[in-house]
């Protein structure tokens, strides 16, 4: 039994699958020794002006807002 027996890998797995970002933590833990880099996509709005002048017009922004 050490950091990387079996049971520790699936008990280190059921513990991330569970959270909101599981299966990139899971990748994490199963490939952490070579350091990788994960991409993740989380929803949401990114301050950037493009998006400004988009919420800057009300035709666009009351439905983005109303959700």
């Amino acid at each position: 039994m050490g950091l990387f027996s079996e049971s520790t890998m699936k008990s280190m797995y059921n513990a991330l699958s569970g959270t909101w970002f599981g299966p990139v933590a899971v990748v994490v833990v199963n490939h952490g020794i070579w350091s990788p880099r994960v991409n993740c996509i989380a929803s949401g709005w990114v301050a950037t002006p493009m998006i400004q002048e988009a919420l800057d017009d009300p035709a666009v922004s009351g439905p983005i807002l109303a959700v």
